[in-house]
């Protein structure tokens, strides 16, 4: 497998010095004690046996994400990382492609001086070098990163090679079907900033429009949502154009949604300078596993105004990282019924709902109808109508109690449909 024996040489050197044996080693007699070498080498050993029922391979890499988090259900460490490899081993080298890495518990401290747009040499495993991303894991004793060299192809020349662009709007018709199972979307931003947990820590909230999003039938606007990491949402300004990987997926209750996990700008506009504000308790809470434990503190992004600006991760790496949005978004309400007119059908403030305060309980729809039953509702003329966005016509149709289903998400034709019916349109 290795051409001298230094590669042992470092095995014994690194299990020598790991914090986690420490104490046995010292009960042993340290590391003059001929019982605590031997206790080392059959460490090593099993190090080795391991390592031989894998195919180690040295790596380059190219860094584009990396997080650090701290599993909420566990404790766990993790750290995950993301980017281009270059693989190589006695049989020659791989084609550069991209790949996913995960290090657990004490080898999330490996990762610690990990950089975005870093170069980095290390040694890894890898089960299936046909993937089109590869899933890198690290070797027990070996794996730690030093400064590397290379060149690496463009970042959105890779992403387009290893996934097919997909519009908007067919995203209905292609949702993910697992945590790995990417979808690649050229759009430029609406908008991108970052929202608080309850934690006090961040997370990152994008919208995305692409050359798709105008809809043929009623000239309705499709603008994409994604949760991400607080750095992938302020490294954009608005009007950036980028390609973003994501999981997506699709419920009865939030629409579609999507967990972008890389992001590259292909025409950047620079990010507005802004402080941001650093938490004590930042652990943990990137997109996923902050949904995961959910939030009251979500503020609603008003489309229809560019002055109105909203306030700024089965298994425990899905709850972490990979798990597609919607599982989440149930705990993503806001606390902003007092602006309920103003909702822009993005956050549900009252039902742990990700989209406008339109979905509430039937029970309390019945009532507010009720309760509207005696105002008279006045007819809305052509101009009028045009001048209204589609949120405008959803607080009017819920004021003056006009009957439509699943309000929340209706369209503006729906909408328009249901005022004609109750005689409210000249």
């Amino acid at each position: 497998m290795w051409s001298d024996d230094s590669t042992v040489a470092t095995l014994f050197a690194n299990k020598s010095k790991d914090p986690s044996l420490k104490a046995t080693i010292d009960d042993l007699g340290g590391l003059k004690s001929d019982i605590a070498i031997q206790f080392i080498t059959d460490a090593v050993l099993v190090d080795l046996t391991d390592i031989l029922r894998k195919t180690p391979f040295s790596a380059s890499l190219e860094v584009w994400e990396v997080s650090h988090t701290i599993i909420p259900s566990t404790g766990r460490p993790a750290c995950f990382i993301s980017g281009a490899a270059t693989l190589s081993n006695e049989q020659g080298v791989l084609e550069t492609a991209m790949f996913n890495m995960s290090l657990w518990d004490s080898d999330a401290a490996l990762g610690d001086d990990l950089e975005r747009d870093g170069i980095y040499e290390t040694s890894v495993t890898c089960k299936d070098t046909e993937r089109d991303v590869l899933m890198l894991e690290p070797i027990a004793g070996l794996t730690t990163f030093s400064q590397g060299k290379g060149k690496f192809p463009n970042r959105a020349d890779l992403l387009k090679q290893t996934f097919d662009v997909t519009q908007i709007a067919d995203l209905k018709d292609n949702l993910s079907r697992g945590m790995f199972d990417f979808r690649l979307i050229e759009g430029t931003l609406v908008y991108s900033g970052t929202q608080p947990t309850k934690a006090g820590g961040q997370f990152g909230r994008i919208m995305l429009r692409d050359d798709s999003s105008i809809d043929a039938d009623d000239g309705e606007e499709l603008i994409l949502t994604g949760l991400t990491s607080p750095e992938i949402a302020l490294r954009f300004g608005k009007y950036s154009k980028i390609l973003a990987l994501m999981t997506v997926s699709e419920s009865a209750k939030y629409g579609l949604n999507a967990n972008v996990k890389i992001a590259e700008a292909i025409i950047l506009v620079a990010p507005p300078k802004a402080t941001q504000t650093v938490s004590k308790d930042d652990d943990g809470d990137d997109a996923s596993s902050y949904f995961n434990q959910g939030s009251d503190d979500i503020e609603e992004v008003d489309l229809d105004d560019d002055d109105e600006k909203a306030d700024e991760e089965s298994s425990e790496q899905e709850d972490a990282v990979d798990e597609p949005a919607d599982s989440h978004l149930a705990e993503a309400d806001g606390d902003d019924d007092e602006d309920e007119s103003d909702d822009d059908d993005w956050i549900d403030d009252e039902d742990d709902d990700w989209g406008d305060d339109d979905d509430e309980s039937d029970e309390d729809e019945s009532d507010e109808d009720e309760s509207d039953e005696d105002e008279s509702a006045p007819t809305l003329t052509t101009a009028e109508v045009k001048a209204m966005s589609v949120a405008d016509l959803r607080a009017f149709c819920r004021k003056h109690g006009v009957k439509v289903d699943d309000l929340g998400h209706a369209r503006k034709s729906a909408i328009l449909d249901a005022l004609d019916d109750a005689g409210l349109l000249e």
